[in-house]
């Protein structure tokens, strides 16, 4: 994905990867997604726009079509973490989002994360994790969306 599109042809800006571990029809309950921070904006370069965004005022949806369906996440927050580890190191399951969730730092009151934190603890909750470089190479920045909405595509 650095350096190559999905069609395996040599591109700058690489292509948008699914984690190895995750199905390309999103039911994990963790799917992540990696991209290029791109200073021309491609790829996953605009996340970084929503750094210091309060989600809990303002509404903001990532759409995913599939073949078979038609996804809404509704985004929570941003959280930065290091690249020692990555996400996928966590379990599919209420707890290793939650594990996920206390070790990443994120972008949310107290009062948000631990509204957030009972909301998947109570759900059988899906969360997708948007990627990409951090502001230093010793970082990464995530954009953390929780699953809304899934529409099957009838054919």
């Amino acid at each position: 994905y650095l350096k190559h599109t999905f069609k395996k042809t040599e591109h700058v800006a690489g292509s948008i990867f699914l984690d190895k571990d995750n199905s390309p029809d999103f039911t994990n309950r963790k799917t992540i997604l990696y991209g290029h921070n791109m200073k021309n904006g491609s790829m996953f370069g605009m996340l970084h726009r929503f750094d210091n965004t309060d989600f809990s005022k303002v509404k903001c949806y990532i759409n995913i079509i599939t073949p078979i369906s038609k996804i809404r996440y509704k985004i929570v927050t941003t959280a930065v973490w290091g690249t020692k580890n990555i996400p996928s190191s966590f379990k599919n399951s209420n707890e290793g989002l939650i594990k996920l969730l206390n070790t990443v730092r994120l972008n949310l009151s107290h009062k948000n994360t631990i509204h957030l934190k009972k909301s998947i603890s109570s759900k059988n909750q899906h969360m997708l994790v948007l990627s990409t470089c951090g502001s230093n190479d010793r970082s990464r920045f995530f954009i953390i969306a929780l699953k809304q909405y899934e529409w099957r595509i009838k054919f």
